[in-house]
């Protein structure tokens, strides 16, 4: 991640401000984050604290850097600012780095190892993209489902990395309520204490495999299951309405979405539904009882581990991927994960 240091009012070169520079600028030096700071700042740090000469030369570097490392201030969606002075409230002081394990990368918490794959990977694209010259630095955990919440509380309430955590909402439909692990998961974000070094994110689309690129679905599909590709160009040409609340897993139905909406009585989106039934997916068999004038679609299913093969095609490099073409959703949860996990090859000094 990009870490800012602030000058403050006052700037003490003791030995618990001095422990904390070695450590961030080693972890910085080594790739896993970025240091970014004023340059006579870091030219005073450099001269007057009680550092390795490695870490001296670093700084230097650093500040040399500013010119062309210091846009990324205004261009990443997570910046972690650092008090030197030790004195401004509610902002993380400089001596909290005197512990190097809160130097430590980034750390991606999702419910399950293949959603940080698939993640991280389409980050790392991003990156090259948007933030050319570095690299997404991240060390992927992985919840285990229903103790997602356990383990990030677990994370912030001992001394690591920063913490991204994203989680399925769970979602039958368009507004319907988040399932028991988003709403787990964020009741202890809410009690964790070290706002300043994690985040939380629920996918507003059911899971993770609602938000796959058609591009990169459709390779998958074609490569592992090809009897179901016509199936799967037909799920793409069906309205976000169904298509973000489909179960890309077991299979699905508009009609398991519009039940799901009368159950909750809400009516208004059971008018709204029916704008946007029209689809070339299969057309389910009539139950007598339909909403949807009888004109009910299912759509297909991938299996439990489809998302596991969508990550290693990802990492092995099998699918030619274009950014531009991603929803804003997933651009905006991408750009995130490569803010927080932006990182540097290492650096000689």
């Amino acid at each position: 991640m990009v870490i800012y240091l602030k000058e403050g009012d006052s700037l003490t070169a003791d030995f618990t401000n001095s422990d904390a520079i070695e450590n961030l600028a080693y972890n910085c030096r080594i790739g896993n984050h970025i240091l970014l700071g004023d340059r006579n700042l870091l030219e005073e740090i450099a001269s007057t604290f009680i550092i390795s000469d490695r870490a001296r030369s670093f700084l230097r570097q650093s500040a040399q850097r500013m010119t062309q490392q210091g846009s990324l201030i205004n261009k990443v969606s997570w910046l972690l600012t650092i008090d030197t002075s030790n004195l401004v409230p509610g902002m993380v002081h400089l001596t909290t780095f005197s512990n190097a394990n809160y130097c430590e990368k980034s750390q991606l918490l999702t419910e399950n190892l293949s959603d940080s794959m698939v993640l991280t990977s389409l980050a790392e694209h991003f990156a090259s993209v948007e933030f050319k010259g570095y690299k997404v630095v991240i060390r992927q955990v992985a919840g285990g489902g229903s103790t997602t919440g356990q383990c990030l509380h677990g994370l912030t309430s001992s001394p690591s990395g920063a913490v991204l955590c994203i989680v399925d909402s769970d979602r039958t439909f368009d507004g319907a309520a988040i399932g028991d692990t988003a709403k787990g998961t964020r009741k202890k974000y809410k009690a964790s204490k070290d706002k300043w070094r994690s985040s939380f994110h629920i996918i507003e689309q059911r899971e993770l495999e609602n938000l796959i690129p058609d591009d990169i679905l459709l390779h998958c599909v074609n490569k592992f299951i090809p009897a179901k590709s016509p199936e799967a160009n037909a799920l793409l040409q069906t309205s976000t309405f169904f298509k973000d609340y489909f179960c890309v897993k077991s299979g699905d139905s508009t009609c398991r979405v519009v039940n799901s909406m009368i159950g909750k009585k809400r009516l208004s989106k059971l008018k709204e539904a029916r704008g946007h039934v029209d689809s070339p997916l299969v057309k389910a068999e009539s139950c007598g009882t339909c909403a949807l004038d009888n004109n009910c679609r299912t759509s297909p299913g991938f299996g439990a581990g489809f998302l596991s093969l969508v990550a290693q095609e990802l990492s092995e490099g099998n699918i030619a991927l274009d950014c531009s073409s991603w929803r804003a959703e997933l651009l905006k949860l991408v750009e995130r994960v490569a803010s927080f996990g932006l990182g540097a090859s290492p650096i000689r000094v």
